[in-house]
């Protein structure tokens, strides 16, 4: 693999090396190309390529090289699933897994499927910076969208503002206040009058796109009139001048938008077919892979998943407020994602385009009129909602950090540890208090008086460092002393004697164990490395059960094992292990339905000695049914 970052010399190696002219060399370096992975390796490539040359298809290229990726004769049909195809992709080896549990214990219950429907997952191909950054837009999006609403209550008079309403405000300030189509100023009064319309620039019949990048203002005399159920090219292209006049108005849109205003036709056939077949990584693997059972496979992106969610009021069995918006804090709101997308077939697709040419609207308006499924669509869904147990998947791997890079020193006298810390990176006064040196304490409380109390202020600017008493000498980093329980320390040896700590940065597991004469429990927390050293002298011992005669053992605990609990009235509630902390003796349960986004939502903490008698480890099995665990 060559990367080259410097365009000049990316230039000269295309022109001098590979013998590119300068115009093919600059139109190369500024080609980008989609972020992913490639296909086939280096050696594929190699074989391929040269049928690529003669000027075959890709399809007819590997053929002749000796890949035949086309020919599903080979894939034979059995009861059951039985072992994936070894990948090198993780997340999509894991994904195989995963649809074998759940796919075998379908058939196992229900027999075997006659289609069966995936919605490609868009997050599982992103790397970590791009989910974080996903996030990120999602929150500032998040937060446009309460700014918006609080503009409506207070600017508008709208005390509800709808999901449409915060909408057309956001395209209304996104167009400048124009109507891109006619060039007339759209007034605050005008806005939420029946003067202007939410248009699709697409028409929605025809794309069946009914996504916020789809969707602009226009006034409703030319919506209705003129623009109607027309691109933007078919509309106003025969006046040329009046459509480079909407194109230039359109260039104050962001990019998605002004590259439908240019687009010339709409295949509505081609566009079902996109939307259910995919080519994705996992998606074609996981299709593959669900070959063998005989069913037909059907992927599709889902387009309409969340406009059928909402018209079908789905959304409204999970939701706590009553908005009828997603509730993303419960797991089972993926249980009715599958609802939707199980009923989501080409038919529907069909179905969705006719009736939108009949009425003119979209699925998310009103005028848009779609049965349910059948009749008591709503009550079965919600009953099966309702009964839904979450399987979570136990971290019993070895594999966490045995512990922190931060070594510690041992302080005879007073049992606490030492160690150092940059001045930059003291956030709190409780950090400041744990200085050894007074006298350094003295100066870094100055300093923060001085700047009160902003410690990015008083010790990040390297132009301004703080001295040591002798005025010359820059304070770059302080001595730290705390307390810690000798127990969460692993000591490095050497001579036999122990020269540093490291603070132990994980649990693998908490034993509970029981007294035999008084009933009391106990919980014997074992640090990940303790694990590991078991589990190189036998596996069957990582779990140590035997704790002298004088103790029961109850049960081991892992991170999202899951645990049944018993309340006074008869009623179970189902929670899974979220953090356990050996030195403060906790465990921090939580509601199995709660996501990890809900900050403190159905967290329950405990001691081994108090968690409630009637607790009890449990297993979840792909459908949902509960089994008590053999430890």
């Amino acid at each position: 693999m060559l990367t080259i970052d410097n365009e000049k010399g990316f230039l000269k190696r295309m022109t001098e090396h590979w013998g590119f002219d300068a115009e093919k060399a600059e139109k190369l370096a500024k080609t980008e190309l989609e972020p992913g992975y490639a296909r086939l390796s280096f050696k594929a490539i190699n074989k391929v390529l040269p049928y690529l040359e003669e000027g075959l298809t890709y399809d007819k290229a590997c053929l002749a090289a000796g890949y035949d990726h086309s020919n599903n004769n080979e894939i034979t049909t059995s009861k059951s699933l039985g072992e994936p195809p070894s990948l090198r992709n993780p997340v999509v080896q894991k994904a195989l897994y995963e649809t074998r549990r759940v796919v075998n214990g379908i058939i196992r219950q229900y027999g075997r499927p006659a289609v069966i429907r995936i919605e490609m997952a868009r997050d599982m191909k992103l790397t970590r910076r791009q989910k974080t950054e996903l996030q990120k837009e999602q929150k500032n999006r998040e937060k446009a969208n309460e700014l918006a609403r609080g503009i409506l209550q207070n600017e508008f008079g709208i005390q509800n503002p709808s999901r449409d309403d915060i909408q057309k405000y956001q395209m209304w300030n996104e167009c400048g206040n124009i109507c891109p189509y006619t060039g007339t100023v759209i007034s605050k009064e005008m806005l939420f009058s029946p003067e202007v319309d939410i248009e699709h620039i697409l028409p929605y019949s025809r794309s069946l796109d009914d996504s916020y990048m789809n969707k602009t203002l226009c006034t409703a005399a030319e919506n209705r009139s003129i623009k109607h159920n027309r691109t933007p090219y078919e509309a106003y292209n025969a006046d040329g001048e009046k459509y480079q006049a909407i194109l230039q108005r359109a260039k104050a849109l962001p990019h998605p938008k002004r590259r439908r205003f240019e687009q010339k036709e709409i295949d509505t056939d081609k566009f079902v077919e996109r939307q259910l077949n995919d080519t994705r990584y996992i998606c074609v693997e996981v299709k593959r892979y669900l070959q063998q059972t005989g069913a037909t496979i059907e992927v599709s992106k889902g387009a309409a998943t969340a406009a059928l969610r909402r018209r079908w009021n789905l959304n409204k069995i999970l939701s706590a407020d009553g908005s009828g918006e997603k509730n993303r804090s419960d797991h089972r709101h993926h249980a009715i994602d599958a609802t939707v997308i199980a009923l989501t077939s080409r038919s529907l697709f069909q179905k969705l385009s006719r009736l939108s040419a009949e009425t003119g609207a979209s699925l998310s308006e009103r005028g848009f009129h779609l049965d349910k499924p059948w009749p008591s669509f709503y009550d079965d869904v919600r009953g099966k909602i309702e009964g839904i147990i979450v399987s979570h998947a136990s971290r019993r791997k070895i594999t966490d950090a045995f512990h922190q890079d931060t070594a510690y020193g041992y302080i005879n006298g007073n049992g606490c540890f030492a160690y150092r810390k940059p001045l930059a990176d003291l956030r709190t006064l409780s950090m400041v208090e744990d200085i050894g040196d007074y006298k350094v304490r003295e100066l870094v409380n100055k300093r923060l008086n001085e700047f009160n109390g902003d410690f990015k202020k008083a010790f990040g600017n390297p132009e301004n460092p703080l001295l040591h008493l002798d005025g010359k000498t820059p304070i770059k980093s302080v001595r730290l002393h705390v307390k810690a329980n000798e127990a969460s320390m692993h000591p490095v040896k050497k001579d036999g004697k122990a020269y540093k700590y490291f603070k132990l940065e994980n649990n693998h597991h908490v034993e509970i164990i029981e007294n035999v004469t008084t009933g009391k429990r106990e919980g014997r927390f074992v640090p990940t490395i303790d694990a590991a050293r078991r589990a190189r002298i036998d596996k069957k011992t990582i779990v140590k059960r035997d704790h002298g005669p004088e103790w029961k053992f109850i049960m081991s605990l892992c991170i999202n094992d899951m645990v049944e609990i018993t309340d006074k009235d008869g009623g179970k509630r189902y929670y899974r292990v979220k953090e356990m902390s050996g030195p403060i003796n906790r465990i921090v349960l939580r509601d199995h339905l709660v996501t990890a986004t809900s900050d403190n939502a159905g967290i329950l903490r405990c001691t081994p000695n108090s968690l409630p008698s009637s607790c009890r480890k449990i297993s979840v099995d792909c459908l949902g049914d509960v089994m008590p665990c053999n430890d």
